[in-house]
């Protein structure tokens, strides 16, 4: 069936004169839509949830239903997946505006009802994540509901998909400083309430969707409007903290999505682009957490983590070096003088600060990532090594947490 309609949609949209594909646009939605409001009908009322708006204001949230609805109503995923499929095939951003505002109602009402059920919430976030891309700028008009009903969804749920989609909306609408003050405090307080879940290593290992959207959502508004992060708030220190045990995680997606923002937050590029308060806001956040992360990425060179993520970790590492030039070498190097001599010797490890050298002076990366790739090959040759090497650098506090 969704295989027909996206075929239905793709040739309605290439072949209509434009002024008849509004009215075709609402002939596929409408069905598709009365019929989500019947299956959604059907779902049983338990419990009662925060305030969001809902279908009929006067009558408050609605009720979450029971968990595992995706067993118990098999047809709902698929019906919100037939809605998908309409949004993500009109390929104009007016009409998708106007489809999502009259899907709105009716996703609102299963995330409300579903959220108890991580298989119909995804279906129904990636739908509103299509419609947002889809639509642009031209949905302008829902972003304050969406911007006041995420976050209070996020924290009843701490799903990560809502986090992704208020990613979609950085990226589209971030290049205004008119949504800053709105959008600010939302984002403000998701990536604070996010990281307050990401305290130790193991709950991030357990959660590693919520840890690599986390910090996609961070790296993309560092993208498009740092200047709503790098501010005094709660979510830049709350990030960095949760990053120092991101760089150890062992999930491919999670890890790089932790060192990618590592890499853009001291980009010289995102300060120019920020407030004129934001060097001495990041100098205040990172400084004092400086020595810790260059331990924990020379941790992840010597073997905690696997030689595929080398070249991520090489570029978090040039980028705190290009941030503080001398005072990063000299950290650097009290951090390599941790590994005894009988594991690495004294000309091996100034063979990499050499490197480094080179690479705080504006070098470029290169040498950086030989360097890397030679001196993690060096601690890795044996596997007592590898242990030898990760012992000394790895932290006691964290010692425990890495060994579970």
């Amino acid at each position: 069936v969704q295989q027909i309609m996206e075929a239905v949609c793709v040739a309605a949209c290439k072949c209509l004169p434009p002024d008849r594909l509004p009215t075709a646009a609402a002939s596929f939605l409408q069905p598709v839509l009365t019929l989500l409001l019947q299956a959604v009908s059907q779902l049983p009322e338990a419990g009662v949830v925060a305030p969001a708006t809902s279908l009929d204001p006067s009558q408050g949230a609605l009720p979450p239903a029971p968990p595992q609805l995706s067993r118990q109503f098999p047809f709902l995923a698929p019906l919100v997946d037939r809605l998908t499929t309409v949004i993500q095939n009109m390929n104009n951003q007016e009409i998708v505006a106007d489809m999502l505002g009259r899907s709105w109602p009716t996703l609102q009402v299963v995330i409300q009802r579903c959220r108890s059920d991580n298989t119909i919430m995804e279906h129904a976030c990636r739908a509103l994540r299509y419609g947002i891309k889809g639509s642009g700028k031209r949905c302008a008009a829902l972003v304050g509901t969406l911007l006041e009903v995420l976050p209070a969804l996020f924290r009843q749920t701490h799903h990560s998909a809502f986090l992704y989609i208020v990613s979609e909306l950085v990226k589209t609408f971030g290049d205004e400083p008119a949504h800053d003050a709105a959008m600010g405090q939302i984002v403000q307080g998701l990536l604070a309430e996010a990281c307050s879940g990401l305290t130790r290593l193991p709950d991030l290992e357990q959660n590693p969707e919520l840890v690599d959207d986390t910090f996609l959502l961070a790296k993309r508004v560092l993208s498009y409007c740092p200047r709503i992060l790098l501010i005094a708030g709660p979510a830049l220190q709350a990030l960095l903290d949760s990053a120092l045990l991101g760089v150890l995680v062992q999930h491919r997606e999670a890890c790089t999505s932790v060192l990618a923002f590592i890499t853009q937050l001291l980009e010289p590029r995102t300060l120019q682009r920020s407030g004129p308060d934001a060097p001495s806001v990041l100098q205040a956040a990172f400084l004092p957490r400086a020595a810790m992360l260059m331990r924990l990425l020379l941790a992840g060179i010597v073997g905690m983590l696997p030689t595929s993520r080398l070249p991520d970790v090489a570029a978090a590492l040039a980028a705190v070096l290009l941030a503080l030039g001398q005072q990063g070498l000299s950290l650097m190097a009290e951090q390599l003088a941790l590994l005894p001599d009988s594991t690495v010797a004294q000309n091996d490890k100034s063979q990499l600060l050499g490197a480094a050298a080179a690479t705080s002076q504006g070098n470029g990366v290169r040498g950086l990532e030989a360097a890397v790739d030679e001196f993690g090959d060096l601690c890795r040759r044996t596997k007592r090594v590898r242990q030898a090497a990760q012992a000394a650098l790895i932290p006691a506090e964290l010692a425990q947490q890495v060994m579970a």
